[in-house]
């Protein structure tokens, strides 16, 4: 019962990190509705945050069987192709790394997303009704 309970926490804490990582994602690697790459930084601090969230509490309940989705190594970045639109880079030129940064760790976490859900749910469901 115990786990359940977890479980449930877990899940609302899931689907609150949830919305506001994907749709923070979407936005940042379209990055069309940003004048420039100070704006878009101040999304990716947040979007960083709420998949920081994710990213600790899938580690928690998976363990070594979880691939973070945050931490990166330097061949992550060489092999993505996507680059970053020019005018968020103009007066932010960290950004260069930050929007590959996106691009990868957010396809890591739709990788992982549904199944993330399911075994949350199906743990959060073993409680008496």
């Amino acid at each position: 019962m115990l786990t359940s309970l977890r479980a449930r926490d877990a899940l609302e804490i899931l689907q609150t990190a949830d919305s506001k990582a994907v749709s923070l994602g979407e936005k940042l690697i379209s990055a069309v509705t940003y004048e420039n790459g100070a704006a878009w930084s101040v999304d990716h601090n947040q979007w960083g945050h709420h998949l920081s969230i994710i990213d600790g509490l899938i580690a928690q309940w998976f363990g070594d069987k979880h691939q973070d989705l945050i931490d990166l190594k330097h061949y992550h970045y060489e092999s993505e192709k996507r680059t970053a639109p020019p005018h968020i880079l103009a007066d932010e030129s960290e950004n260069y790394r930050r929007y590959k940064h996106v691009c990868i760790s957010h396809d890591r976490y739709l990788n992982v997303r549904r199944d993330a859900f399911a075994y949350f749910k199906s743990k959060a469901h073993d409680l008496p009704r």
